[in-house]
């Protein structure tokens, strides 16, 4: 757990099981008692719809849930009319970058979208307790509940990562180095040692802290039997199934930053088509067996305007609004089947990876490349099903598969669970992109209604009128 005062921990511990939660947690005086009438119930295990229900919210907790016709119209909650509305639980955004990044005007904004649990994959010690201490104050309307990293961890010192960086080349580097770091999860990055790798994984074990992160490249994808998650679906994932004589990885560097996009995705649909399946398939099946997970950052993968949406760059700091809009004309340069023959490629590489067993987290990688505090998981999500799951499948990936993975309880909407959902216009298992805009969101204890979105989303803009 991150270090927090012990009180405050205990608090945490008791809401959110083993993992960190940096989340104000409503007391019961506090909590908003709603009850709502009419809405349509969906079980993300199933796929199943409870139609035209009455859910009665009482002190953050589900009290009730009965059809519409058995209710009397007598509570001492706040009504609210939920006709043709669905309810789904909070979603998961399994990797981002927040903590560092303005966190005062990004933690709320991924709740205005529905987004109520996320994973930070890198931030410094420094960032995270300040992270801890912002929560901790009044000063933030709401926030998701967040487990973190920390800093990543490398066998090789890159000057523009700082303090992002830990750098561990041996089992005593990891022994000296990994005691400061009291976090949820230990991040592996891609230059690690192997003996350093080894020793992490060890630590992890005796520590409770999971690895997750890169395939380390002097490791392999056969080598991270034991790693909790590998973070994209890219070269580095799958090089030790790729021939070796092909220097990918430099390849890939070079077309990306030097050549220009249009080599990028040329010789990317050269990479994936040249992986030796024979490999690839018996590691991620071990992967799979180990309980290992696949967060493939598909958004970050396939960079396409068509994808951002127009709202996106008022969110963005004016530094990285520039760059955004450059990249995105730079690709958008790139003739159409050069982009798509990249993009069909990695559709199949990624189904294959699902046909091996391993379960999808769905993660963007927020803020790079455009992305936005919780807008950007309905990009996401629209980008799995787009790459072959189901809707069902793809909010499985934003719900029951990251509880799964980071082992707290299995979100539902039932009779006696916290309250953490979300209220949609639409039925997500029939359009995807029905998450994108939630007209309400219970988390915390706390009611959203559709203007209390709007107001943070307004307030969290980079440029406010």
């Amino acid at each position: 757990m991150l270090p927090i005062a012990d009180s405050v921990r205990t608090i945490l511990i008791m809401r959110c099981f083993v993992f960190v939660c940096l989340f104000a947690v409503a007391t019961q005086s506090l909590a908003d008692n709603v009850t709502f009438v009419g809405v349509n119930i969906i079980d993300v295990v199933s796929g199943e719809v409870a139609p035209d229900r009455v859910v009665d919210i009482v002190d953050g907790r589900i009290e009730r849930i009965i059809p519409s016709d058995e209710f009397s119209g007598q509570t001492p909650s706040k009504v609210i009319a939920a006709e043709g509305k669905y309810l789904v639980p909070g979603l998961w955004d399994a990797h981002v970058h927040v903590l560092g990044r303005s966190p005062e005007r990004t933690l709320p904004l991924f709740v205005a979208y529905g987004v109520t649990h996320v994973r930070d994959l890198g931030s410094t010690m420094t960032d995270v307790n300040k992270g801890v201490a912002l929560i901790e104050g009044d000063s933030l309307v709401t926030a998701p509940e967040v487990i973190t990293t920390g800093p990543l961890l490398d066998s090789v010192k890159q000057s523009w990562y700082g303090d992002l960086q830990v750098v561990v080349k041996s089992a005593s580097d990891v022994e000296n180095e990994l005691q400061a770091l009291n976090t949820d999860q230990l991040k592996v990055y891609t230059n690690l040692e192997p003996q350093a790798y080894t020793a992490i994984l060890e630590w992890g074990v005796r520590n409770g802290q999971p690895v997750v992160g890169h395939v380390p490249i002097k490791v392999g994808l056969s080598g991270v039997v034991g790693q909790r998650t590998i973070e994209h679906l890219d070269v580095v994932a799958m090089l030790s199934c790729a021939p070796q004589e092909g220097d990918w990885f430099a390849r890939s560097l070079n077309a990306k930053f030097r050549e220009g996009y249009a080599a990028y995705f040329s010789l990317m649909t050269e990479f994936w088509g040249a992986l030796d399946w024979a490999k690839c398939d018996r590691a991620l099946g071990e992967f799979a067996a180990a309980g290992g997970y696949l967060t493939p950052t598909l958004v970050m993968e396939t960079a396409d305007a068509s994808l951002v949406a127009k709202d996106a760059p008022k969110y963005i700091e004016a530094e990285g609004r520039s760059w955004c809009t450059s990249e995105l004309e730079k690709i958008g340069a790139v003739p159409s089947a050069t982009r798509q023959g990249a993009y069909d490629s990695l559709r199949q590489v990624f189904n294959r990876v699902r046909a091996s067993g391993v379960p999808i987290l769905a993660g963007t990688d927020t803020p790079n490349n455009c992305l936005v505090a919780g807008m950007s998981l309905s990009w996401e999500l629209r980008r799995l099903v787009e790459f072959g799951m189901t809707p069902l499948e793809a909010i499985q990936a934003a719900t029951i598969q990251p509880a799964s993975a980071f082992e707290v309880e299995a979100p539902a909407i039932a009779a006696g669970r916290v309250a953490d959902l979300i209220m949609l216009n639409g039925n997500p298992l029939d359009d995807i992109n029905a998450v994108a805009d939630p007209v309400g969101v219970y988390t915390g204890g706390a009611w959203l209604d559709r203007s209390a979105l709007m107001d943070i989303r307004a307030r969290s803009q980079v440029d406010r009128p």
